[in-house]
Order: C-alpha cells, then structure tokens, then sequence
C-alpha cells in the first residue's frame, strides 16, 4: 500500500492543509490521574490485602491433572496430549489447565481493577465451578466424567495474543480421570481452601454497596461537575470507557437514574444482541446510539431525520474505541486503563478528531490505589506463582 498511501500527521495536516471548512484540531488538556480507594468502609480490605488472599489461591478446580498419581500420568498424557499440526495447539492437557489457571488469575486482577462489582461476578462464578466440582467428588463413582470447567459466561478483556492463548487452553474435549488415579484428599483439600477464600472474598465485596463505592461515586460526581462548568460552552457530553460488559451494564444500572433526575439522558454499549440499553427509550441499535450521542459527526440528520433528542452521557466497551467519528463529546473517562496501550489510544482517538467543534477536550485515567512498586512486585508474585507452559 505505501505506493498508493500517504501517512499524515497531525502537524503535517495543521501546516499544509486548509481546515478551515472541516474545522481544527482540538486541544488536549493535561490528562487527570485519580486513584480511588475501593471503599469507605474499614471493615473492607485494601486492594494489597486483597491481592494478599488472590495470591493463596491454587486454582486447583482448573487443574485436575495435577493431582493424578506421577505413576499413573503416561495414561493421560496419551490420550489427551492432542496435536492437530499447529504449533498453538501442541501443547499437553496439563500445559492448558495450567494456562487456564493464569489466565483466571489474570483475569480476577484485571476485574478487581475494572470495578467491584466485576470482580464479584467472577468470584461468583468460580465459587461455583469449585463448589459443583467438590459436590461431584463426594458423589463420584468410578471416574469423574467431564472434568474441564466451563470458560462460558466469563466476560474476558482480551487481546489478540490472549485470544490465541485461549483457544489453545480450551482446545480439546473434556477430560475424564478414574478416580483411582487421583490423589483426593490433596485436591479436595485445595478445592476446599479455595472454595473458604472466595467465599470470604465474596463476602467482604458484596459490603462494598455502590453507596460505599467510592470510584463510582467519584465518576458521578466527575460527570456532575462537568455539567456545572463546561469546558466548552454548552457541551454537556461525557464519554465513559470499561473493558468489561459487567462494568459499564453497572456503571448505567447504578448512575442511569439519578443522571436522568439531574436532566442527563444516558446509554450504554456493550456489543452482543442486547447490547445496547438508553434513558430515552428501547429499541436503537449500537449506530443509532452513538448518533444520539455525537449527532454532528455522525450526521444524524441523514439517518434519523425525525429525531432531535441527544444523549449526553456514552457508557461503552472497546467495541466503540476504533474508528468511530464521537467528537460532539469534548470529555472521555477510562474508568479502568487497558492493560494494551493502543487501546488508551484508540479510545481517546473517539473525541481528538479534525473537525471537532470543541476547542479543548480531557481525559480522565482511573488508577488502582496503590504505588507503581506495589502494583510491580504484584505482578512479579502473580507471575512466580503461575509457573506455565509456554503457550
């Protein structure tokens, strides 16, 4: 393509171009660090604490094949070290419940930074995977059919490499384990370890009520004082970006209706059939939505010429960071940052358009509470702890 493509700049175009009839560059204001405690409450551990007891967890429901007896692991290693030609799916059933243990843990890190009500979820769900499977070792008889828990219903933030990672682990079919070749009480006595932790987990998280929420509760006020002093005169708009499905449906369920007593219609998108949900009615697909939000830069006025009704506030996942024309908006939050730092960019490339009518606009970043060494060694000590095939 480069014989046929010429790559400008942004200078490039503000030194040879006429903007005149487009309309320029906004200006980028200074960018906002915020970094919120989790909550209010005392009774609730810190994000360090609560790394503390992620850490202890073995993951063991995810890695039966650790526990079968080393005598009698050639017999599973023949029949589920699969190879299909491809050097992504040559790796042993052990190498992909071990992948899926640290891409779980993984996960529960990157929800817990997302929002509290995104990391209950998934204790949620694997306090159940855990409970079924310890249910099924006490009823067992003979061999324990279907071993491998389900990734379904688990709201991912992926990348590209971890898409490949994934469809690796979960390559295959289920795995069947007589019960004779395991070692029960050292997986039972994981399982119950794990199964103690998450529940203790899930109960110190289910206090942190979205009155006690103190990132929520910070957003809304964000949004609120926005609406109090524009930074450009009239612009109402806030644009509001999670990784997560199950925190931007929060974010809408929880601020929605106090927004709209305060005279702020807004909506969320979070891709899928049922993706998208407004204040002002039901019904808009995901096109229509961000018309309502941006009307000027997605010329409304062609494709819904009967409607004069704006949304002011866009609570979307990163189905909507890449190529959408939102510069109607002049305020963008990250109410989690995007382990992927494109993404930062491609979301904020939403509202820092050519052609926006918005002489300034800001971004907003939300941090974890706690210092860059903390986080490090975190990562450090999450990283020595899930020894793993080489995916």
């Amino acid at each position: 393509l480069d014989s046929v493509t010429i790559a400008r700049s942004r200078k490039h175009i503000q030194a040879f171009y006429d903007t005149s009839e487009i309309g320029p560059f906004p200006e980028r204001r200074p960018p906002l660090s915020l970094r919120e405690p989790l909550t209010d409450l005392s009774d609730v551990p810190s994000f360090n604490e609560i790394f503390e007891q992620l850490d202890t967890l073995t993951m063991s429901v995810y890695t039966p094949l650790a526990y079968v007896f080393p005598s009698r692991r050639a017999k599973y290693e023949d029949l589920y070290n699969v190879t299909s030609g491809t050097a992504r799916s040559n790796l042993g059933q052990a190498g992909r419940e071990q992948g899926l243990k640290k891409l779980m843990m993984v996960n529960l890190l990157k929800r817990l930074e997302s929002s509290v009500e995104a990391f209950r979820l998934t204790l949620t769900k694997i306090h159940g995977s855990v409970s079924h499977t310890l249910g099924r070792i006490s009823n067992h008889a003979g061999n324990l059919a279907e071993l491998s828990p389900e990734l379904v219903g688990f709201d991912f933030d992926l990348d590209d490499e971890d898409d490949a990672n994934i469809e690796a682990i979960s390559f295959g079919e289920k795995i069947k384990i007589d019960f004779d070749d395991l070692d029960i009480e050292s997986w039972q006595r994981d399982l119950w370890n794990d199964r103690e932790t998450l529940r203790e987990l899930l109960d110190e998280m289910l206090k942190v009520t979205p009155e006690h929420d103190l990132k929520l509760r910070k957003l809304k006020q964000l949004i609120e004082d926005k609406v109090q002093n524009p930074i450009n005169e009239g612009n109402q708009k806030s644009l509001v970006f999670s990784a997560f499905a199950d925190t931007a449906d929060y974010l809408y369920r929880e601020l929605g209706p106090s927004l709209t007593a305060a005279g702020l219609d807004t909506a969320v998108i979070t891709g899928g059939s049922h993706g998208t949900k407004t204040t002002l009615r039901t019904g808009f697909d995901v096109q229509q939505v961000m018309s309502l939000f941006s009307p000027r830069s997605k010329q409304r006025h062609l494709t819904m010429p009967n409607e004069t009704r704006d949304l002011d506030i866009l609570i979307g996942t990163d189905v909507i960071s890449e190529g959408q024309n939102l510069q109607d908006c002049d305020y963008l939050v990250n109410y989690d940052i995007h382990w992927n730092p494109v993404r930062i960019i491609q979301r904020f490339g939403r509202i820092d358009r050519i052609g926006s009518t918005n002489s300034q606009i800001q971004l907003v970043n939300f941090w974890p509470d706690i210092s860059l060494d903390e986080y490090i060694n975190l990562k450090e000590r999450v990283e020595n702890r899930m020894v793993i095939a080489d995916l």
